[in-house]
């Protein structure tokens, strides 16, 4: 009985942690929250350096990205968002950066929700580094 109990619990706080986000949800300022890496199957906090970063989402479907490291130039990327997977994930596609001869591929970042506050992710593995994971909240 007590493991079925724990069972429902769990179901309903998934549910609640990665229930679908609307376009409502989205809509609004997102600043960088924290960096995580796993090493050797353990995840830890990673953040060395100051970072200030920012999405901002527009209802008609832009977004504005700003990011900067100290001592480092503010880069600025734009582009187009939707949400797909019943709105468990943004999709960011028509990509521009204003750092000249790069391009940013179209990608997507997990939503969640975690003590009513939205949570968007991103994990990057791309085989140079240990995984890890960007997370930016909504705070407007």
């Amino acid at each position: 009985m007590a493991l079925r109990l724990l069972l429902i619990i769990i179901f309903f706080r998934t549910i609640n942690c990665f229930g679908q986000a609307t376009e409502k949800d989205i809509v609004g300022h997102w600043s960088f929250s924290k960096l995580t890496v796993t090493k050797q199957g353990k995840t830890v906090d990673s953040l060395t350096v100051k970072i200030k970063s920012t999405y901002v989402f527009s209802k008609n479907g832009t977004y504005i990205k700003t990011g900067a490291v100290p001592s480092d130039t503010t880069m600025i990327d734009s582009g187009r968002w939707k949400l797909i997977e019943g709105g468990k994930k943004i999709q960011f596609f028509d990509n521009k950066t204003d750092i000249p001869g790069c391009i940013v591929p179209d990608y997507a970042c997990k939503i969640f929700k975690n003590k009513n506050i939205r949570y968007m992710t991103l994990t990057l593995t791309d085989g140079h580094f240990a995984p890890n994971t960007i997370y930016y909240k909504k705070t407007k």
